[in-house]
């Protein structure tokens, strides 16, 4: 088949990784892919030589009246797809699902929009939630990766759905048997959703009980030097680094004596999912729309907390570092996810449902 995806860049997060295995090993099987960004042209994630790459700069275009600029972009999604003439096009992301489906309207290619975050939150505009709605009418197929997220839309959306899990990347590393090094690591962007701060406070609580301890935040974000702030304030600077972004952060964080993660919401996290792959003691939020619940049995392969509480979340901590052998079974039992999420499963699945929307649509 001829795909092509549309995603706004290809920087780093999850969506952005997942559209990179995606597409690479859908282009190692034979078919002929391409990749639209839409508003910038960050490429954190490789891609296979075989997948062709499109930007459409939609950027440029923020001086322009609101009208005329979403006019112009539409106008852009209309013309590549008109040239490339695919047999199916897959948009990634609320916003930019919501901009495909709309400009591609009246076209005949089929569209499959994939919800990567919690769509309750995810747009946060009230316009754009009314939008999406109205969008919604075009795709001929959705993909959700938590049974919560595809339970959000109506019956009409749920009976043309599928949930497919996030494929791991390829390159993770096997699961690190010995002894681990005292650091807590979390992975993800700087930003509002992933809540730092309930973080950074939970281990300035966590830190007077275990001094030895230091917490690594990998990833980059609008919220870094407020972050910064934050750190110095609390007294934290000899105890709290920011890593940035890293290439191979899962060879860096591997070691770790454990992995937390305190979003507010997310869809399926990408860096819990890896976290576990790799054999991390795993401490998550039980946040919507439902992503860590659906891969975290508490106590058997990671821990639960509530969301936003800080004493829950500074006592799952220090369970993980007092009760070594109980967390060094959790990151064992962590590990079997990595059978649900191989890549040739995840990609056999996306397959199979391309192939099915394709029929169903030359029908």
């Amino acid at each position: 088949m001829k795909v092509v995806f549309f995603i706004p860049s290809l920087g780093s997060g999850g969506a952005e990784r997942v559209v990179s295995v995606l597409t690479s090993e859908l282009a190692r099987q034979g078919h002929d892919v391409h990749v639209a960004m839409l508003v910038n042209r960050n490429l954190n994630y490789p891609l296979a030589q075989a997948v062709s790459i499109h930007y459409l700069d939609c950027e440029r275009d923020n001086d322009m009246p609101v009208v005329k600029r979403y006019m112009k972009r539409f106008g852009k999604i209309r013309r590549l797809v008109k040239i490339l003439a695919p047999d199916v096009v897959i948009s990634f992301m609320a916003e930019t699902n919501i901009d495909v489906c709309l400009a591609l309207s009246g076209m005949q290619v089929p569209v499959i929009v994939s919800e990567r975050n919690d769509p309750a939150l995810d747009p946060t505009s009230r316009v754009k939630q009314w939008l999406r709605r109205v969008a919604y009418l075009k795709p001929a197929h959705f993909v959700f990766q938590t049974p919560d997220a595809k339970a959000y839309f109506s019956k009409r959306i749920q009976a043309k759905s599928s949930i497919i899990l996030n494929p791991l990347s390829t390159n993770l590393p096997e699961p690190f048997i010995g002894e681990r090094d005292l650091r807590i690591v979390s992975v993800g962007r700087l930003h509002q959703q992933k809540n730092i701060p309930l973080l950074l406070s939970a281990f300035a609580s966590f830190v007077e009980e275990y001094p030895q301890y230091v917490l690594e935040i990998y990833g980059e974000g609008a919220l870094e030097e407020r972050i910064k702030k934050r750190i110095l304030e609390m007294g934290l600077q000899d105890k709290v680094h920011l890593q940035g972004f890293c290439k191979d952060v899962h060879q860096q964080i591997a070691n770790a004596a454990m992995f937390v993660m305190t979003s507010d919401y997310e869809g399926m996290p990408n860096a819990l999912l890896e976290a576990m792959a790799i054999g991390l003691p795993c401490i998550s939020t039980d946040c919507p729309c439902g992503g860590p619940r659906y891969l975290i049995r508490s106590k058997e392969n990671g821990i639960l907390v509530p969301v936003g509480e800080q004493e829950r979340l500074y006592e799952a901590m220090c369970y993980m570092a007092s009760h070594s052998a109980e967390a060094i079974k959790m990151g064992e039992n962590a590990v079997e996810i990595r059978q649900a999420a191989n890549v040739k499963s995840i990609v056999d699945q996306w397959q199979t449902m391309m192939k099915k929307v394709r029929e169903t649509s030359v029908i």
